[in-house]
């Protein structure tokens, strides 16, 4: 089962590497429940992930991922990955910047004996990169130190 989720896994960066939307969305299965902590709701089906990475295509002409962290266990596959991009196209509402993108996340994805992803889950920095698209002030704050208690 780990060399199919290895070979799934690859299948999905080369598809979204090479921009193919079909061929990134013929890896899931046609009732796919599919999250993204972006989005208020589930998407449904197939041609919702289609439809999904297609915007990614259409806002940043230059997308990129790499997996940087794999781990399986029985039909659940987990992966972090890092994405890459240059934002020239409208997203999320935001006209297009020029900018340079970076963002981290983890997917989290259940396969069916069928080879399918039937349910996947993507956790990935959304401020982080609306705060590179320049929208969205950065919220960094210094952390309070513990401060030893006398006695």
């Amino acid at each position: 089962m780990r060399e199919r989720m290895t070979m799934l896994l690859q299948a999905r960066i080369d598809a979204f590497n090479g921009h193919y939307p079909e061929a990134f969305a013929a890896l899931y299965a046609p009732d796919v429940i599919f999250r993204d902590i972006a989005t208020a709701v589930p998407a449904h089906g197939r041609p919702v992930v289609r439809e999904w990475v297609e915007t990614y295509f259409r806002a940043f002409g230059d997308a990129h991922m790499e997996a940087r962290v794999t781990a399986c266990d029985g039909d659940v596959l987990v992966y972090e990955w890092h994405a890459t991009g240059t934002h020239d196209g409208d997203f999320m509402g935001v006209p297009a910047t020029g900018g340079h993108i970076e963002v981290d996340g983890c997917s989290i994805a259940r396969v069916g004996e069928d080879g399918f992803v039937h349910v996947e889950t993507n956790y990935w920095d959304v401020a982080g990169m609306l705060q590179q698209m320049g929208v969205l002030e950065s919220a960094t704050q210094e952390i309070p130190r513990a401060v030893p208690v006398e006695k």
